[in-house]
């Protein structure tokens, strides 16, 4: 049998790539999606209200046949990825962040595991990459690629300890659309809204598989919306992270439960070192209730110099971050003058 012929008969698969005003990066994103081995896709661009010139960039997509361009008002990453749920018309779906690519068998290698190990869910590893550093596309060969059956009783520590690219992330999942039905992004979180999209679908389902070789790109953006987080940010990473062990703890034994609770810990000072370098109104008593919290639940010993400055003296952290922000900013004034 023709090896497309084959292909055509096997479920289609929808993969949601929402976009906003990215002209610098997508096509390379889309032409990706056009390589795939598993030939019965739809591609699905969401436009989330970009400016008209890069809407009709956009729409030029769809004379390629397999790409269908959605235009919507603006409403954020998750506004869009909720309309590609609605609009998707195939049995499992994929999200690709249109700044990042993905390998030729991306979606063949994550619908294959699937099938073979009777599963709703898989993974794949991946690698980060910026504009001085394209990664190839991996093209393993079927005896070097891993492949790991995650049970029920272990998806849980699994996905906490990142094992074998067990992770949190959207992007490098393949979802059975069946076990996302009534299941949407919470379109009043900025951030980490994605991992608690994951965790819901994660309770909805047994066990995954994970398919341990990078068929998956992300690419280290500066200019991304998680690179210039406000406060609003930080506090919304808090609730997000509070949200997920409420998620974990209703689904699995104490023990493990209680090791998500770093997630929140880890918010917390990422809030407070923000707090700290940025010195935004009130921010020292702001500081000193998330120290006070931090303090009060977390149980490590600090994973690096400034966790330890933190968890042994909240004014000497204050200090040692005002130096820091000083001489970064000294920095950056040397270097436009050269």
């Amino acid at each position: 049998m023709n090896p497309k012929k084959e292909n055509d008969m096997k479920p289609m698969i929808s993969v949601i790539v929402p976009a906003y005003n990215n002209k610098n990066y997508i096509d390379y994103c889309i032409n990706s999606l056009r390589k795939q081995t598993y030939t019965n896709i739809e591609v699905l661009i969401i436009d989330d209200g970009s400016d008209e010139k890069i809407g009709r960039m956009y729409d030029q997509y769809a004379k390629w046949g397999g790409i269908r361009v959605i235009h919507k008002p603006n409403g954020g990453v998750s506004s869009a990825r909720n309309m590609g749920l609605l609009e998707a018309k195939g049995e499992y779906i994929c999200f690709v962040d249109s700044d990042d690519y993905v390998a030729s068998e991306f979606v063949e290698k994550l619908y294959n595991a699937i099938q073979k190990y009777k599963v709703d869910i898989s993974a794949c590893a991946y690698r980060r990459v910026t504009d001085d550093n394209y990664s190839l596309l991996v093209q393993n060969k079927a005896n070097e690629i891993e492949e790991y059956y995650i049970s029920a009783d272990d998806k849980w520590s699994n996905v906490l300890r990142n094992s074998h690219s067990a992770e949190g992330f959207l992007w490098n999942k393949m979802f059975a659309k069946n076990c996302l039905a009534n299941l949407q992004f919470d379109e009043n979180i900025k951030m980490s809204e994605d991992m608690l999209f994951v965790f819901h679908a994660l309770e909805r389902v047994n066990d995954i598989v994970v398919v341990d070789t990078p068929l998956y790109f992300y690419r280290s953006n500066i200019e991304s919306a998680t690179a210039n987080k406000n406060k609003s940010m930080y506090e919304q990473q808090i609730e997000v992270a509070g949200r997920i062990y409420e998620i974990v703890a209703r689904n699995t034994d104490k023990e493990t439960s209680c090791s998500y609770k770093e997630l929140i810990n880890n918010a917390r000072y990422d809030y407070s070192k923000w707090l700290a370098w940025n010195r935004p109104k009130n921010w020292i008593q702001e500081f000193q209730n998330q120290k006070r919290q931090w303090k009060e639940e977390n149980v490590s010993k600090g994973h690096n110099l400034e966790e330890k400055i933190y968890k042994r003296s909240g004014m000497l952290f204050m200090i040692y971050c005002f130096v820091r922000s000083k001489m970064s900013r000294v920095k950056q004034s040397i270097n436009k003058l050269r």
